[in-house]
């Protein structure tokens, strides 16, 4: 197993943030990463269950002062489409070899939900859940969650979707 070696807090990017690394503690209960995490109410209750989330990803300013108000030992990290499995497995303090035991988030509804435009993969926002997809088909955790409004499944779609026959869907 490799030692990290890098600085807790990374400096700014072009957009202002500031990402993070999570802090150092005890061996993980469930190993689980948390994207377009909000205020963490999804989180809380998994926690409460016993998983230990090791990082949010979230880009809302708000959000993210709630999050490292409330979990200063978080690892944070802002917008999904910038980063790769590798660093996000740096920020959540994980090595190679370290299995995820869960991921979860909930990507953006509005352009799935029947009050809205209906735009689907049309739309950026639509397209977060497939990079949402991505990510967890190359991070292999051993269970994911995607929350989302029920007009995903009826949503426009013009794309192959084959390759994720292997996940159960639980309504």
């Amino acid at each position: 197993m490799s030692r990290l070696s890098c600085p807790s807090v990374i400096k700014p990017s072009e957009n202002s943030q500031i990402d993070k690394i999570r802090a150092r503690s005890s061996k993980a209960k469930l190993k689980t990463l948390s994207f377009f995490s909000g205020a963490m109410g999804l989180d809380i209750g998994l926690e409460k269950l016993g998983f230990e989330i090791l990082l949010a990803c979230e880009k809302d300013k708000i959000c993210r002062q709630t999050i490292l108000a409330n979990h200063p030992e978080i690892g944070l990290i802002g917008d999904i489409w910038n980063y790769t499995p590798n660093q996000i497995r740096r920020y959540a303090r994980l090595n190679d070899d370290d299995e995820i035991d869960l991921i979860i988030g909930g990507p953006p509804c509005q352009t799935f939900s029947t009050a809205g435009s209906r735009r689907g993969f049309m739309d950026e926002r639509g397209n977060a859940l497939l990079r949402y997809v991505d990510l967890i088909l190359q991070m292999a955790p051993k269970f994911a969650v995607i929350e989302n409004v029920r007009g995903l499944l009826s949503a426009p779609i013009d794309a192959d979707f084959s390759h994720l026959r292997q996940f159960r869907v639980i309504l």
